[in-house]
């Protein structure tokens, strides 16, 4: 399987991504964790901007369970709030913004962006983190996230994550 993937790696070259699903399943079974990890992840993305959002899920989830096995650091956890944050859209979209496992994947993302201090990602983290508080009717948590957003894009500076964190 290694073997395999490779090749059709290299055949594809710049364009392997279009087979992302196919190399994540070689390279998971040839025992290449970290090549399988990122093939699940454009498989995932892929089949997400394919509105195929089942499929989307099933990737990304399987990344993460690779994921899973390696030993923590810095690259992990840079790879992990990538893959919580394309999750926690797209079950949003699949299940609906109080989906009980999209509020899961939001809250991990935020304990990760907490691990490695305030990254460009946590305006993002913070959003979906309110969007599933006030779906879920929790009004209280939901203005707290949304007080967050706002001091977020004032020290920002940004005026669209201002006018957002307005919102």
């Amino acid at each position: 399987h290694r073997r395999s993937g490779g090749r059709l790696e290299v055949g594809y070259g710049t364009r392997a991504g279009e087979v992302a699903s196919l190399l994540g399943v070689h390279f998971e079974r040839g025992g290449e964790r970290r090549q399988a990890i990122r093939y699940w992840q454009q498989a995932g993305e892929n089949a997400g901007r394919r509105n195929a959002y089942h499929e989307a899920i099933a990737a990304l989830r399987k990344a993460l369970a690779l994921l899973a096995t390696l030993t923590d650091c810095p690259e992990r956890t840079e790879r992990e709030l990538a893959i919580q944050l394309a999750l926690g859209e797209l079950l949003m979209a699949a299940q609906g913004m109080a989906s009980p496992d999209a509020g899961e994947a939001y809250t991990r993302a935020y304990t990760l962006c907490q691990q490695m201090g305030e990254t460009s990602q946590l305006f993002r983290v913070l959003s979906g983190l309110f969007v599933f508080h006030n779906a879920q009717a929790r009004l209280r948590t939901g203005r707290e996230i949304g007080q967050q957003l706002f001091d977020l894009a004032q020290r920002q500076q940004d005026p669209v994550l201002v006018r957002d964190g307005h919102l």
